[in-house]
């Protein structure tokens, strides 16, 4: 005896996308500071003091000079992307020694 089956319901399915604040960059995963994120990613520390030269080779190029001269170019701030890179990873800026060349991470 065959039975014949209604069809199954279809179901919706909506994805939640957050909006982002108005003026945030957005990471691009085969941008320059994308590395940064996914090292920092791993890290299972909650802070973690990393070398200008360190971030380099793991950028795989120089930072700009605005980096090693300018407090200003390691601020918190989402509208640029190489600060959404450690800030999308969990981390924020703490310190920064521009004349050192050493940034120091939070999370």
């Amino acid at each position: 005896m065959l039975h014949r089956h209604s069809p199954l319901p279809t179901v919706a399915v909506h994805k939640v996308i957050e909006p982002r604040p108005k003026g945030a960059a957005i990471i691009d995963k085969m941008g320059k500071y994308y590395p940064l994120e996914r090292y920092l990613s791993a890290l299972d520390e909650r802070t973690a003091a990393i070398g200008f030269s360190q971030i380099e080779a793991i950028i795989g190029v120089r930072l700009p000079q605005s980096a090693h001269k300018y407090r200003a170019w390691w601020g918190n701030d989402r509208r640029h992307v190489h600060a959404v890179a450690w800030m999308s990873a969990g981390w924020h800026v703490d310190t920064v020694d521009p004349t050192g060349g050493l940034v120091q991470f939070r999370r």
